[in-house]
């Protein structure tokens, strides 16, 4: 009987070989560390060469996208060249950093307009390096998925509209992020990025005190905590003389961001729904907006949809915040705390101030989209404690998400090309950003099979639809490169139609002779030639040789028409004023452009 029962269980293990063999249940194949550490070390040079690709094409296509930059670019510039010239600068509202960056670029820069052109390179090398910082950091705090999260981030619409003017915000966050990466590997180099940081904003002094505070948890010895002390005080040494420096020239009626804060009103929690809606409000939009609705239960059912997904936005974004602040502490996840308290003094300091917009929230849109998805991920380990959960039941809601995720993004790229109509330039970017979304995906498995496949493959159709939500938005704000167009039509009419020695006085005429460096001197501030009346101006331009005036109607909050300006806001010849020129955009921008005539055309009645 023995014998019977032990021919038996061979036979059994016999057949179970030869099952193998034939491949009905093949057997799990186990790599060395070191074939293991090989492919990872493959697939990290495989996506930095596809992150610098596409970074590269992100770059070129937004570079020079605007022929006129933002109105504050020119006082970045101000303070650089007063500095270099050893002068006390006008103003110090803005600190030098980004200025004397773009001056030393256009050093190296040819052309009629060199330091704009070093503008824009300076925000193209920054862009590209944004995004690769988003990756290595991220990487350290949300694992494999940061490198889809780093090319989301740098397409968020907000983010894309900077990235067109050569300002601060760019580079802010380029340096920010690099001062963590640096402090994440414990160098000494993160107070140099810190200090830098700092000179281009105000608020990134802060991460003079993260760093510090990073080392007083990280460094062990005495000896290290004191240089660690040495080295914050030394980073904030420029801003502490620029301060300084401020205060000793400080004059009363000195316009400065101090004023932002010293109002009684605050914004609050309004700053939070501008945070929201510069990072999250658009990543996933509902194809029916983009349609023509044929009554109006129709339009009534797209808004109510439109206002339920906004909702889940908002609760996904502030629960997701929430877990991972509460997991963070909990779990005392350094990387992430540390992001974290650069993030609060942020958002606390402009949530003080009585007024903002969104380009006050792009420097930290890097960080709220990375700690929010920093929540999710905490989210689902909980649920998923100890992996509880059948495998079976995860691969079912990745498939239900990935399917569901497809089919949505299929019926929103339907409406994709006509986007070209508002911004024909950037009509490639996103699928550019897809391509480069599924390149790593497909370097994924590659290099490790199927591992992980089915979250990649979720993340991957995520990232797509949400890159796809947002160009929409995007396309409206960038344009065709339309942002104050309407004075590079005056400049190329002043070009054609003017005389040497015939001024212009413009309202952005500080921005004109960056643009046409050969007549910079021909350029004068409107507000320079103020008068009682309109004869009265029209006698200053004469006097400082003005052949040239407009008028537009954009106005800003620092910058209003004077009343002796007002009647060349009607479009016709009055007085002194010749009408040589009418300059449309679209429906709500105009300039006219007048000739400011001799007194010997003017009869003696005018």
């Amino acid at each position: 009987m023995s014998n019977r029962s032990n021919k038996h269980r061979a036979s059994r293990s016999k057949r179970k070989r030869i099952d193998q063999d034939k491949g009905s249940t093949p057997p799990e194949i186990i790599l060395s560390p070191e074939v293991q550490a090989a492919r990872e070390k493959y697939f990290q040079f495989g996506a930095l060469v596809v992150l610098l690709a596409f970074g590269a094409y992100y770059a070129k296509v937004l570079f020079g996208f605007n022929a006129i930059p933002n109105p504050d670019w020119p006082m970045f510039i101000q303070v650089a060249k007063e500095l270099l010239s050893f002068d006390v600068p006008a103003s110090f509202k803005r600190v030098p950093s980004l200025g004397l960056m773009q001056v030393f670029i256009a050093n190296f820069v040819g052309g009629d307009q060199p330091i704009l052109t070093a503008g824009w390179i300076l925000n193209a090398m920054m862009g590209v390096l944004c995004i690769v910082l988003f990756w290595r950091i991220g990487r350290q705090i949300i694992g494999d998925a940061a490198i889809w999260i780093s090319i989301l981030i740098v397409l968020t619409p907000h983010v894309v509209r900077l990235q067109t003017h050569p300002i601060v915000e760019i580079t802010m966050i380029a340096f920010s992020a690099l001062t963590f990466l640096l402090m994440f590997r414990n160098s000494n180099w993160c107070y140099v990025a810190a200090m830098v940081a700092t000179m281009l904003r105000y608020e990134c002094a802060a991460l003079i005190g993260v760093c510090f505070l990073w080392d007083m948890v990280h460094r062990k010895t005495k000896k290290e905590r004191l240089l660690a002390l040495l080295w914050s005080v030394l980073a904030f040494l420029p801003m502490a003389a620029w301060l300084i420096a401020m205060k000793l020239a400080w004059k009363p009626g000195t316009r400065h961001y101090i004023g932002h804060f010293t109002s009684d009103r605050h914004l609050g929690m309004e700053y939070v729904r501008y945070l929201w809606d510069t990072s999250f409000r658009n990543m996933l939009q509902i194809p029916a907006m983009f349609g023509r609705p044929t009554s109006q239960l129709q339009v009534d059912s797209i808004r109510a949809s439109i206002g339920a997904l906004y909702g889940f936005s908002k609760a996904v974004a502030g629960i997701s915040f929430v877990a991972g602040v509460i997991y963070g502490v909990v779990k005392r996840q350094w990387k992430y705390l540390a992001l974290l308290l650069f993030f609060v003094i942020y958002v606390g300091t402009h949530m003080i101030r009585h007024k903002t917009h969104h380009r006050y929230c792009v420097p930290v849109v890097w960080l709220s989209i990375l700690l929010c998805a920093y929540g999710l991920m905490c989210i689902w380990r909980t649920i998923n404690f100890r992996k509880w959960i059948p495998k079976i039941v995860v691969v079912f809601l990745q498939a239900v998400v990935f399917v569901w995720a497809v089919v949505w993004l299929v019926k929103l790229l339907a409406f994709l090309p006509d986007t070209k109509i508002v911004c024909p330039k950037g009509i490639y970017l996103p699928y550019v950003s897809m391509a480069a979304v599924i390149a790593i995906l497909i370097l994924n498995v590659i290099f490790f099979r199927t591992k992980h496949l089915g979250r990649n493959l979720v993340i991957s159709a995520l990232m797509c639809l949400m890159i796809t939500s947002n160009h929409f938005l995007t396309a409206r704000l960038i344009e065709k490169g339309s942002y104050s167009i309407e004075f590079k039509h005056l400049l190329d009419w002043y070009r054609e139609n003017s005389e040497p020695g015939e001024k212009l006085a413009s309202s952005w005429a500080h921005i004109l002779k960056y643009i046409d460096i050969d007549k910079k001197d021909q350029f004068v501030r409107i507000h320079t030639l103020k008068s009682e009346d309109l004869e009265g101006f029209a006698r200053n331009c004469r006097k400082r040789g003005i052949k040239y005036v407009e008028w537009n109607n954009r106005g800003s909050g620092t910058f209003k028409w004077h009343p002796c300006q007002l009647p060349l806001s009607k479009g016709n010849s009055v007085g002194s004023f010749e009408l040589v020129k009418r300059i449309q955009i679209g429906e709500k921008r105009r300039m006219f452009i007048y000739r400011v005539r001799d007194k010997s055309e003017i009869g003696p009645a005018q």
